[in-house]
């Protein structure tokens, strides 16, 4: 059966945070607290059951995000179940010691991994996208990223022309078409948990900061991968703000997964075809 087009099977959701960091906290609960409302909101017409997972980089703040989580997060969205993994390590590093972390998920259907300073916009419809993976046969989708953030390839770019007083980027019309790739950069992914499996085992051993990674997950990972032009995000911090050293060293890591994988895609990026998407 299906719903304006839409199949009405029952999806089991994980919203995975990989890594919430001590630095602007509030701010990201905030982000955490918005995320979540979008997705529950565009996917509460359908048959979908949806667990939040965050892990928290500050052993010193969990006591505060268990509260948080419980006051806020629940209280808003009674409905969600909330899990809550406090571990200091750096987020390749955590993703690399963890790689079958998904096991404790078996009825997960769809993962959606975002992270913890990524903001999507609120008009994005989340079980769109999670229906474009059976549609049109892909492994992953991402939104596009908005036009006013720099830190990430141009690639990634939504096409959207930014109106006067958008400041936030946020302003938004519906989706409008699918680009299949062979590239999507690691802001938010929405992926079936096969995909989950195969992206969490192609992490390298050693990553420290997860630099690399979305770069080898079409030639290494057979992935298939899809960009959602008109369904946005907004990345409020990025890594060159940040510590230099730390940034050098994301940078050197970047380096070394591009000389060890050299199939790697390194801004050879190709968009196989452009679907329109209907309303």
């Amino acid at each position: 059966m299906s719903h304006n087009g839409f199949p009405t099977l029952s999806k089991d959701v994980v919203v995975f945070v990989p890594g919430l960091g001590e630095s602007f906290f509030a701010h990201k609960l905030e982000i955490l607290r918005d995320n979540v409302q979008v997705i529950v909101r565009s996917c509460e017409q359908w048959a979908c059951t949806i667990t939040v997972v965050v892990r928290l980089y500050s052993l010193e703040q969990e006591e505060v995000l268990r509260t948080w989580s419980r006051l806020v997060l629940q209280k808003l969205f009674p409905r969600i179940a909330v899990v809550i993994y406090a571990q200091r390590a750096l987020l390749g590093a955590f993703l690399a010691s963890h790689q079958h972390l998904w096991k404790a998920f078996p009825r997960a259907t769809h993962w959606i991994w975002i992270l913890d300073d990524v903001r999507i916009s609120s008009l994005v419809d989340v079980h769109r996208m999670l229906t474009c993976l059976e549609q049109h046969d892909l492994d992953i989708v991402s939104p596009t990223m908005s036009p006013l953030c720099s830190f990430c390839h141009r690639f990634m770019k939504s096409s959207r022309e930014v109106p006067e007083g958008d400041e936030g980027g946020l302003v938004k019309w519906p989706p409008v078409r699918l680009r299949v790739t062979n590239f999507a950069e690691l802001f938010c992914f929405v992926m079936t948990s096969s995909a989950c499996r195969r992206l969490w085992a192609l992490v390298p051993e050693d990553s420290q900061y997860l630099w690399g990674l979305d770069m080898l997950l079409h030639p290494y990972g057979a992935l298939r991968l899809g960009l959602v032009d008109g369904a946005e995000m907004h990345h409020y911090y990025t890594s060159r703000e940040g510590d230099k050293d730390t940034y050098k060293a994301m940078c050197r890591e970047l380096r070394s997964v591009k000389k060890r994988y050299p199939q790697n895609v390194n801004f050879h990026f190709e968009e196989f075809r452009s679907v329109p998407l209907s309303g």
